[in-house]
């Protein structure tokens, strides 16, 4: 390690990491969608071992991605920790939401007066709503963990939440020869946490088919949120499990309610162990990725 030699900076191979990255920093736009120049596109699977091979190295990724082990950097105070991660002390935090259709028509089906899309899906509605309150519980919060997920520890239990969903979810239901369907968009990079919680939330409510389609966040949005009076009904989806947070970018407007946290993650910088910086402020870290801090004795206060 030399402190006067050039900052090397590790590229994430994900594309979606770099993005929410970006986004983190305020970097984002439609005309800069990538990191400093001269950077080195890197497998994240070994990075810290490459860190170790070359001690002015730094790279960025996502804390899940790593397990949690590395050489990382303490960011305005706060080591990058499930604790801090959390609570939202340690700066670059982000979040996996899922998002429950805002448009609902409301009219007569099979003598009800309910919320619906359409003929073909009665009742969608409450499993749809169930699902989200499900995903805000302690039963959820248990398998978000168990899938190496990190997520907050909620109050209440589905048994305590579920008093509003017994005409769904309990034995009276109504006898369908087939069972109602609820369509639901999955993201890539939440699929086996949002497997998790369908099967969890099936478990404890039943009376519905789930039908699970894997696309992308904004593929979801659309489908999810979309007006379907301007459009074709049949790809519409009651529900989205998404990989990165809705209206992350101002184009998804979201509606109070209809979105819960699937998981929550955060961005570290890897360095070797070499490196004798061990603490960064904020503006390092921009200045460094950005291009300006092209040595590591740019840095406040090195």
């Amino acid at each position: 390690f030399s402190i006067s030699e050039s900052i090397i900076i590790y590229k994430n191979n994900n594309e979606r990491v770099t993005q929410e990255f970006l986004r983190l920093l305020g970097l984002y736009t439609e005309d800069f969608d990538d990191i400093a120049p001269g950077y080195i596109s890197d497998s994240t699977e070994n990075i810290q071992d490459i860190l170790e091979g070359n001690g002015n190295g730094i790279s960025y990724n996502l804390y899940t991605e790593t397990n949690g082990n590395g050489n990382f950097l303490n960011v305005a105070g706060y080591d990058a920790t499930i604790e801090n991660i959390v609570k939202h002390d340690y700066p670059y935090v982000t979040r996996m939401e899922a998002i429950n259709r805002h448009r609902w028509s409301i009219g007569d089906v099979n003598g009800d007066y309910i919320w619906h899309i359409g003929e073909n899906d009665p009742y969608a509605y409450s499993f749809a709503t169930g699902l989200l309150v499900y995903i805000q519980t302690k039963d959820a919060a248990e398998i978000i963990r168990l899938n190496q997920g990190i997520i907050y520890d909620y109050q209440y239990t589905w048994e305590q939440q579920n008093n509003d969903f017994d005409y769904a979810c309990g034995d009276n239901f109504l006898n369908f020869e087939e069972m109602p369907t609820l369509r639901i968009g999955v993201a890539p990079g939440v699929e086996s946490i949002a497997r998790a919680l369908v099967e969890g939330f099936h478990e404890v409510c039943p009376n519905f088919t789930p039908s699970i389609e894997i696309t992308e966040t904004n593929d979801i949005y659309r489908r999810v949120q979309g007006d379907l009076s301007a459009g074709d009904t049949s790809t519409y989806l009651h529900f989205g499990f998404g990989d990165r947070i809705f209206d992350s970018y101002d184009t998804e407007p979201t509606y109070g309610g209809n979105t819960a946290t699937i998981t929550l993650d955060a961005i570290v910088f890897n360095v070797s162990a070499d490196n004798p910086i061990t603490h960064v402020t904020p503006t390092d870290i921009w200045y460094i990725f950005e291009g300006t801090y092209k040595n590591w004795d740019d840095l406040e206060g090195n």
